[in-house]
Order: C-alpha cells, then sequence, then structure tokens
C-alpha cells in the first residue's frame, strides 16, 4: 500500500518535471512570452520619451520666452520644437505595435518585427535630435560664456562633449540592441516557415 503511493508520488513528479521541460521548449509560448515581456518594456519606453520630452517642452519654452538675445532665443526655441517634434514622433512610430492581431505565434512575430523597425526609426531620430542639440548648444554656450571666462567655457564644452559621447554610445547600444532582438525574432520566424 504504502509502495503503491510512492510511485504514484513519483509518476507525479516525474510528470511534471516533463511538463517543465515542454514548457522550457514550447516555442509558441517562448513566443508569446517574449512578446509580452517587450510590451512591457515598450510601455516603459515610451512612458520615458514622452516624459522627457514633455517635461522639456515648458522649460525651454519658458527660456526662449526669456532669453535676452536672438541667438539664445533661436536655441531655446529650436530645441523646444525638436523636443515637441519628438512628441509627435513617439505617438506616431508607435501606434498600431502595443498589440497583436492575433493570439497565433505568427502574429506575435510579426509584432515583434514590427517593434524593432519602430525601435530602428526611433534611433534615426535619436541620431536627428542629438546632432540639433549639439547644434543648439555650441552657439549657446559660446554667446552665454563668451571669451571672458575660458574656465567656465572649457568645462560647458567639456560637458557637452561628453553629454555628446553618451548619446553616442546609447544610440549605438540602442542599435545594436535591437539587431540582436531582430535575429531572434527571425529565428523564431524561420522556425514557423520550417
Amino acid at each position: 500500500m504504502m509502495n503503491a503511493d510512492h510511485d504514484r508520488d513519483w509518476t507525479a513528479l516525474a510528470q511534471g518535471w516533463q511538463a517543465i521541460d515542454a514548457d522550457a521548449t514550447d516555442q509558441p509560448g517562448k513566443i508569446a512570452r517574449r512578446t509580452q515581456s517587450r510590451t512591457r518594456l515598450l510601455v516603459a519606453w515610451v512612458a520615458v520619451e514622452i516624459a522627457i520630452a514633455g517635461a522639456a517642452v515648458p522649460v525651454l519654452v519658458y527660456l526662449a520666452w526669456v532669453a535676452r538675445d536672438a541667438v539664445e532665443r533661436a536655441a531655446m526655441g529650436t530645441l523646444s520644437v525638436a523636443c515637441l517634434a519628438v512628441l509627435v514622433f513617439v505617438v506616431w512610430n508607435w501606434r498600431g505595435a502595443w498589440r497583436s492581431r492575433a493570439a497565433s505565434q505568427q502574429a506575435f512575430v510579426e509584432l515583434s518585427l514590427v517593434r524593432c523597425r519602430r525601435f530602428r526609426r526611433a534611433v534615426g531620430v535619436g541620431w536627428l535630435l542629438l546632432a540639433v542639440e549639439i547644434l543648439c548648444f555650441v552657439p549657446w554656450i559660446a554667446l552665454r560664456l563668451g571669451a571672458g571666462a575660458p574656465a567656465a567655457s572649457l568645462g560647458a564644452y567639456t560637458f557637452l562633449a561628453l553629454f555628446a559621447i553618451g548619446g553616442v554610445l546609447f544610440l549605438l547600444a540602442l542599435a545594436r540592441w535591437v539587431s540582436r532582438e531582430e535575429t531572434i525574432i527571425l529565428g523564431f520566424a524561420r522556425e514557423l516557415e520550417g
């Protein structure tokens, strides 16, 4: 009697392990879980983009409004327009990339590939925004600090250079991440076809 219960327990345990192993190799489940996990990432990404650009626009508009000279007004005005354009871009870029049209493997793969293309587009806009920021801040620093404060100018230009290097490294890392993600998703697509 005890032996039969013991065998049943081992059988149940073995079936549990097999179910776990089956889940680990369950391709449809992996695609669905990956897509859901990337949805959470996308929500966080878009929220941060909107928060940063949304906070920057009113500050830059205010700085452009109270600027004492034309160069400062132009720099802050250009940056505020760029940030507003980024807000519009974020809404436009991520439309239709939130949910798959169905709960099928193919739909999850297609959604993931769409998201990769949208992230690539976001990287391109990131390069453009970084260039605009640099082009606006170089004359602004020259105007604000001028030739009368070489140490302050050197510090400001050093900060701008570090900011630019950080932006370049971030955009390169993001582009690499998108490439890796796309490679994985294309692997899922090949398995579906094969």
